[in-house]
């Protein structure tokens, strides 16, 4: 069987996925936190894969849309760093692949579209080599800002930036609250590995 020629930990890898879901991550003019815990994952035998929050971010800043960065404590852009490893035998036979799973503002799913998660500049799905035992990811994330049909004809912005069907109860339904993400972590053999 194909299969059974892999190697173990390979499939095993395949088979598992990793969630990492960041609660308190940021809020939209409200106190950003940043988890610290190291989760570490054992797999199979001997094949681990290590995810590490990277800096303790600041307390007082509060993520807000881009062109709203009003006081010393106003972000448009959170910027989020992991250490991601795998155990050296597992360098240059896969790769990583990390996808954003779900996204939350307070309890409700209906503005997610307005969280922009980017993860290495590949936006929110990304493919990453490991030739290292580690690697550093960076997500960047940011608000984007409610814009209904009206406001757009009144400023006379594009069409194609209405992204809500009335912007004031967006903005109500975002302010304070907090936004959580999920982030999938998986580890999968390279298309071109021959093993």
């Amino acid at each position: 069987m194909k299969t059974a020629a892999l190697p173990l930990y390979i499939v095993i890898v395949l088979v598992a996925a990793i969630l990492f879901t960041f609660g308190s991550a940021f809020a939209f003019w409200q106190e950003v936190t940043v988890p610290r815990d190291v989760n570490v994952i054992t797999i199979g035998e001997g094949v681990e894969l290590t995810i590490d929050p990277l800096g303790e971010g600041d307390p007082h800043q509060r993520l807000v849309p881009q062109g709203y960065v009003l006081t010393e404590n106003d972000v448009d852009i959170i910027n989020l760093r992991y250490r991601v490893g795998v155990t050296r035998e597992l360098i240059n036979t896969v790769s990583l692949v990390i996808s954003v799973e779900s996204v939350i503002i307070g309890d409700e799913e209906i503005y997610a579209h307005l969280i922009d998660i980017d993860i290495m500049g590949q936006g929110s799905f990304a493919i990453l080599d490991l030739f290292n035992d580690a690697i550093d990811v960076l997500v960047d994330v940011r608000l984007i800002e409610p814009i209904d049909a009206e406001e757009a004809a009144r400023l006379g912005l594009d069409p194609a930036l209405v992204n809500v069907e009335d912007s004031v109860v967006a903005y109500h339904s975002i302010i304070n609250q907090e936004v959580r993400f999920v982030l999938r972590f998986e580890l999968r053999p390279r298309e071109n590995n021959s093993n």
